[in-house]
């Protein structure tokens, strides 16, 4: 995950994908979800980077689902230090008003029938990450977020 995330090891994607999709792919389409969406990383980051790696995880993700992807409906507006060197309460509170949902797809939202998506990290750890997204997603409006990571982190208590 590191070479992925650092190293500029883009092609990682495919595998990450497909190892997952061979192991749970019957249980991601079970979900019902609406859409693919990444969680995102802060404008200066992916200048630095070049590149979102959770955002090439999830396209491929939703192309293997068939859905649609929506890699800017969160917004990281805020560019919160490195989750890696807090510990889980720590977490939390480095990630208040990191995150926003884009207005763009209100009107998508505005439909009478219920939206759901799958959020889609690299590495859940404590879930302060995850937890501070879904509750962005469902102040907007959606209905249910399901939440995906590749890898699982150990937290530092």
């Amino acid at each position: 995950m590191s070479a992925f995330k650092y190293q500029n090891r883009r092609g990682l994607a495919d595998f990450f994908c497909q190892e997952l999709c061979r192991y749970r792919l019957s249980q991601l389409r079970d979900l019902g979800a609406d859409a693919v969406i990444p969680v995102p990383i802060h404008k200066n980051k992916y200048k630095k980077r070049g590149y979102n790696q959770t955002a090439l995880l999830s396209s491929r993700l939703a192309l293997t689902l068939n859905l649609p992807h929506y890699p800017d409906m969160l917004i990281r507006s805020v560019n919160t230090l490195p989750q890696k060197q807090f510990n889980p309460q720590a977490r939390l509170n480095n990630l208040k008003k990191a995150f926003c949902f884009n207005s763009h797809y209100d009107k998508l939202l505005s439909q009478s029938t219920p939206f759901s998506v799958l959020l889609v990290d690299d590495i859940y750890t404590s879930g302060a990450t995850m937890e501070a997204c879904t509750r962005i997603l469902l102040e907007a409006g959606i209905s249910e977020v399901y939440i995906l990571s590749i890898c699982i982190g150990i937290a530092r208590d």
